[in-house]
């Protein structure tokens, strides 16, 4: 028992004195790498070169006596707009801020060991600049706008009026735009301030002084422009600001020849005589005694000779075609001709302008018409047309459909390539009715009224020619029956009464719809009428029947009487009209 105590002991010393061992060891290797860890140095001034707010920054730190690659870091941070790159160390951007900044900068090598030097930058103040340096001069009553911009700061930049006022009528917005219309002339001195958005001991600001003079205004600013051999609209020039009256003259350039300006009215007028863009300058200067002055530069275009219209319709395969060209700007009369391309098939231009005839073939044309005038020499002017002619489709109208009762209509197509196709492409068919890809439409109609639609016809070539017709498709809802149980009936002699009888396409009686009637004469021995006192017109009950009473007819001869409901018509049998009710001869 005594021998095993002891050897339990001495194994418990043996531990205690490896664990010493073993702390000791570890302490001599950490002061081993302490004593070998490189020493890292930034090779660098502890003065940075100095930056600018404004100005793009560079500057690039190096590091050595570590084991490269080397990262970089700042405490606690650079000047606002500037960063340094993590694997170069290089400082740059443009500042934002300015005055003078502490930091600290860290390089650390790829054993983790750092090694850090302190810095101090300057960032001066920017040297903010304003342009332009001069403004154009405003005029009375016309919109003014001058936008100004400021460069060296921290933008954005806020604008104000400094000194100074701006003319009656302008404004200057925040954004450095000087806006309006003057309302006043005169001579007019103000300084304009930025301000930009820089930090730190910013923010900084620069002026600058203008001198405007606001002229009188002239209106309009725009002159319409002019035909070779056409009177000109005559304008009249208008100046404000001043004192009345006004004259006025071209104070450079010239008008086109033949046009003159009226130096006491400032009116325009004239015909042209040569084609060309002209500028020129009217100056416009009033009655005070110390002369105001005012000016406008135009530009006006003279044409030569023009036609029109400079579109024209597409034509339509089978229907005929007419369209009128006309010139001018030359001396008349006019002679046109097909100068490049040509014309569909089966169109034509007269010598005076017009295209007619009928299309023969679809299909996309692009041609030139050219005309000439009768002047010595002539002159000539030009337009291209480019139009499409469509696939013809007839008829061009469909008969009328009854509800109730079967309905066929063929379409066809002409101009293109066979077989073609069809298809409703706006619209709807009545209830019951379809279009067939042949171009038929059948069915059975299940409702009554007017019903619109287009029909596109596609032909096989390739690319495809189209066509289209709209139509209106009216299916009716009434039918008329009349019957008058009378053959023989003496003139001016009353009728019995007899009924018509409106029902629809089922046969059901149609209330409230008014029936009319009408004398058909096949054959009388003089004029003839209804006699008077007949009830001609009348309103059909909840039977669907209208009466009809007192009518009679004043001549000897063979009618029929038609009654009409809603363009619906019935006619009666036969009636003879003689001498006591029996036959007479016409």
């Amino acid at each position: 028992m005594f021998e095993q105590i002891l050897r339990w002991s001495r194994t418990r010393f043996a531990q205690k004195a490896a664990r010493r061992q073993l702390r000791h060891a570890l302490l001599a290797v950490e002061a081993l790498e302490e004593r070998c860890a490189p020493a890292i140095s930034i090779t660098a001034a502890a003065t940075l070169p100095s930056a600018t707010v404004g100005a793009a920054y560079s500057e690039a730190l190096s590091a050595s006596g570590g084991i490269a690659p080397y990262s970089w870091s700042v405490s606690p941070s650079l000047p606002a707009g500037l960063k340094i790159d993590f694997a170069s160390g290089t400082i740059s951007g443009m500042p934002t801020a300015g005055g003078v900044f502490s930091f600290t900068v860290t390089a650390t090598d790829s054993t983790l060991a750092t090694g850090s030097q302190p810095y101090s930058l300057t960032v001066n103040a920017p040297t903010i600049s304003i342009s332009p340096t001069t403004l154009t001069s405003p005029a009375v009553g016309i919109s003014y706008s001058q936008t100004l911009t400021a460069s060296g700061g921290t933008a954005p930049y806020s604008w104000t009026v400094s000194s100074g006022a701006l003319p009656t009528g302008l404004q200057l917005s925040a954004g450095g735009t000087i806006n309006g219309k003057p309302t006043a002339t005169g001579s007019f001195t103000f300084t304009i301030s930025a301000k930009d958005a820089s930090t730190g001991t910013g923010p900084y600001s620069a002026s600058q002084s203008y001198t405007v003079s606001v002229l009188l205004g002239i209106t309009p600013a725009t002159l319409p422009g002019g035909t070779v051999g056409v009177a000109y609209k005559q304008t009249t020039l208008t100046a404000s600001g001043g004192t009345a009256p006004y004259s006025w003259s071209v104070s450079s350039g010239t008008l086109p020849a033949g046009l003159t300006l009226a130096p006491t009215t400032g009116t325009i007028t004239g015909t042209p005589t040569a084609a060309g863009s002209f500028t020129f300058t009217v100056q416009a200067t009033d009655s005070s005694a110390t002369p105001l002055t005012g000016s406008q530069q135009y530009s006006l275009t003279v044409a030569a000779l023009s036609l029109s219209p400079t579109t024209l319709p597409g034509p339509v395969v089978g229907v005929a075609y007419s369209q009128a060209l006309t010139a001018s700007g030359g001396t008349a009369p006019y002679h046109f001709k097909v100068s490049s391309g040509a014309l569909p098939a089966g169109l034509k231009l007269s010598d005076a302008g017009t295209i007619s005839g009928t299309a023969t073939a679809a299909g996309p044309f692009t041609f030139t018409v050219q005309a000439t005038d009768s002047a010595n020499p002539a002159d000539t002017g030009s337009e291209q047309y480019s139009f499409t002619v469509a696939l013809g489709l007839s008829p061009t109208t469909l008969t009328t459909a009854l509800e109730g009762d079967p309905y066929t209509q063929a379409l066809s197509a002409s101009g293109g390539t066979a077989p073609y196709h069809f298809k409703v492409s706006s619209g709807a068919l009545p209830a019951g009715l379809k279009l067939s890809d042949a171009g038929t439409i059948s069915g059975t109609p299940t409702a009554a009224g007017p019903f619109t639609f287009t029909v596109q016809a596609t032909d096989s070539a390739s690319p495809a020619h189209t066509g289209s017709q709209t139509y209106t498709l009216t299916v009716k809802p009434l039918r008329v029956q009349l019957a008058i149980a009378l053959s023989h009936v003496a003139p001016n002699s009353p009728f019995p009464a007899f009924q018509a009888t409106v029902l629809d396409a089922l046969g059901k009686p149609l209330q409230g719809v008014r029936v009319t009637l009408r004398l058909v004469t096949l054959g009388a021995i003089g004029p003839a009428g209804f006699g008077s006192g007949s009830v001609l017109s009348a309103v059909t009950g909840a039977n669907g029947k209208a009466t009809f009473t007192d009518v009679s007819i004043t001549t000897r001869g063979v009618y029929q009487i038609e009654a009409d409901a809603d363009s619906e018509k019935a006619l009666s049998q036969f009636l003879q009209v003689g001498l006591n009710g029996r036959h007479s001869p016409a």
